[in-house]
């Protein structure tokens, strides 16, 4: 960390980033935060710890607060491309080590600036893009909470390299996907012995661990697509891949 974040001296305020002017909040703030973050987001919090975390669309700050009152990470880049949503954020994170930044995506980041990256509350096909477009900015450690088809980013991940260490369905307004990956070589171990297309539609560790939210989806589908026209291919695939997803999930 710099040592302007450290000094007992008064630091040249002209000469340090933004970030280093404010000390890290103090603890009871965090009482306050957890009242205030929802149940997915604290559990993609608890996937991230690190030295520098990047929180692309930040909206109200609240992650990157949360990521620093709990001691989690030492500093946050928070990107907000909108100039609503970018005013609240400067606002909430002024007195935390916390620099915000304007920009779409990862544009506003260099490479190798940081260490982890979350991408929470939109759509999968929006966080895959984002991941896509500038591959070098991508860091080891990505966590994930699209708002629909989290397969995208399972398929995302088994292309580019990012093993899917862990996952998890979180039951919220609707039923959210958390999914943690790591930079590794080799095949991912997650989808080993399961059926590749139902791993990545449905989740290697979700079916593995017979997750009971995944179990409810399943069953819901199931009966869903019992009472549709098989004559139509699509309704009929879909209902063959629920069928062998219960196949794995009931093994």
């Amino acid at each position: 960390m710099p040592r302007c974040c450290r000094s007992t001296k008064a630091p040249a305020r002209s000469r340090e980033p933004s970030w280093c002017a404010n000390s890290l909040a103090p603890l009871d703030d965090k009482d306050w935060l957890e009242s205030k973050l929802d149940r997915r987001l604290r559990r993609v919090a608890e996937a991230i710890r690190g030295r520098v975390h990047a929180d692309i669309g930040t909206d109200h700050g609240l992650l990157p607060r949360y990521l620093l009152t709990s001691r989690r990470v030492e500093r946050v880049i928070a990107v907000e491309k909108n100039p609503g949503p970018l005013a609240r954020a400067r606002r909430e994170l002024a007195r935390f080590k916390a620099e915000v930044r304007q920009g779409d995506g990862l544009e506003p980041l260099s490479p190798g600036e940081i260490d982890s990256l979350s991408l929470t509350g939109m759509g999968a096909r929006l966080i895959d893009s984002i991941l896509r477009a500038q591959p070098a900015k991508v860091p080891a450690l990505v966590v994930v909470q699209p708002n629909d088809d989290a397969h995208w980013l399972r398929t995302w991940g088994l292309e580019t390299g990012y093993h899917l260490r862990h996952e998890e369905l979180v039951q919220g307004t609707w039923l959210y996907e958390v999914l943690v990956f790591q930079q590794a070589s080799g095949p991912d171990p997650a989808y080993d012995g399961l059926d590749p297309e139902v791993g990545q539609r449905f989740g290697p560790h979700l079916l593995r661990r017979q997750d009971p939210l995944l179990g409810q989806r399943l069953s819901r589908d199931q009966a869903l697509f019992a009472g549709l026209n098989t004559n139509d291919p699509a309704v009929a695939r879909k209902r063959e891949r629920v069928e062998r997803a219960l196949s794995h999930f009931n093994s």
